[in-house]
């Protein structure tokens, strides 16, 4: 009797492990969001089987950032910052404008890389891509080690990239009057409690 129970627990036990392995294995291979990396890779594969090389290639740069945003940026500080946030959005955007003009059928030219780019500032934030991408990363070391004669020019430049956004100003000016009028706290709204005897 004894040995038919521990039979029966052993059972339990591997049967609890697989069922726990099993949903362990589906929460890894459909994340949260819904999409797995099949997902992400099906119209690629699609399009490449179907002789759109140039589809396929734009289908794949999107779903490498969506990827690398998914499993590098824990492990990678640059894509965690400013900068690799930018250039993601930069390079998601160029993929999935270009793929877009190509799933028409529409063959390459110029001006469509062109829009493209365009679109993809756009949608990147023009303003504050170049401000990350390029001001920050490059023209700030670079104004450091500049001549004298180049500052101004520098400084007319930076004047306009350190202007603060609208929202910038109305988080400074939020804090700047709770600085000048700090909250009174509890007992200025109920009133200072009365001891009792």
């Amino acid at each position: 009797m004894l040995k038919q129970v521990k039979i029966a627990a052993v059972f339990v036990l591997v049967w609890l492990v697989a069922f726990v392995g099993t949903g362990m294995a589906a929460s890894a291979a459909t994340p949260s969001d819904g999409t797995s990396v099949l997902d992400l890779l099906k119209p690629v594969y699609d399009a490449f089987a179907h002789g759109q090389k140039l589809y396929a290639g734009m289908l794949a740069l999107v779903a490498l950032v969506a990827l690398a945003k998914r499993y590098l940026a824990p492990r990678v500080p640059f894509l965690q910052s400013d900068a690799g946030g930018a250039a993601m959005a930069l390079l998601g955007s160029f993929g999935a404008a270009m793929a877009t003009s190509l799933a028409s059928g529409v063959g390459v030219s110029f001006a469509m890389v062109k829009t493209a780019l365009w679109i993809a500032v756009g949608a990147a934030g023009g303003y504050s891509l170049i401000k990350k991408l390029v001001v920050e990363p490059l023209l700030r070391p670079l104004a450091k080690k500049a001549p004298a004669w180049m500052q101004p020019l520098f400084y007319v430049l930076f004047w306009a990239f350190d202007r603060p956004t609208a929202v910038e100003q109305a988080e400074a000016d939020g804090a700047s009057a709770v600085a000048a009028h700090p909250g009174e706290g509890l007992d200025a709204v109920t009133g200072a409690p009365d001891d009792v005897p």
